[in-house]
C-alpha cells in the first residue's frame, strides 16, 4: 500500500465516519509518517505482513503510542494497520515486556521516537 492508497483510505474512512475522524485520521498519518521517517521505513512495508525486526518494532511502538497518547481504541489502532485488536494488545504487551528488559535496540527506537514526537 502506498502513501496515496493509505491517504484515500484515510479520507473514506473520515468521510464515513464524521469530521472527528478525520482529525483521528491526519493524527494517526503524522505520527505513521514520523516514525517512518525515523527508522527509514517505508510506509508501505510497515501496514504489510513482513516480521522484519525493525518493522515490528516501530509497529509495537506505534501501537503503543496511539493507544495511550492518542486515545484510540485496540480495533480502531487495529483496523489502520490491517490487523485485529488482538495484534495490537501483544504488541502493547510487547512494548512494556521489551522496554521492562531493557532490550537495547528497542529501547533505542522507542526513547528516539518519544523524544521526536
Amino acid at each position: 500500500m502506498n502513501n496515496l492508497d493509505m491517504d484515500l483510505r484515510l479520507l473514506c474512512n473520515s468521510i464515513a465516519l464524521g469530521s472527528t475522524m478525520i482529525k483521528k485520521g491526519l493524527y494517526n498519518e503524522n505520527c505513521i509518517n514520523i516514525a517512518c521517517d525515523i527508522f527509514n521505513i517505508d510506509a508501505s512495508n510497515l501496514f504489510s505482513k513482513s516480521r522484519e525486526r525493525k518493522l515490528v518494532y516501530c509497529r509495537y511502538i506505534l501501537f503503543d503510542y496511539m493507544y495511550n497518547c492518542g486515545s484510540f481504541t485496540l480495533q480502531y489502532i487495529g483496523s489502520i494497520f490491517n490487523r485485529d485488536h488482538a495484534t495490537v494488545v501483544h504488541g502493547k504487551k510487547s512494548h512494556s515486556d521489551l522496554i521492562q528488559i531493557n532490550d537495547r535496540i528497542y529501547t533505542e527506537m522507542a526513547e528516539h521516537f518519544k523524544i521526536v514526537i
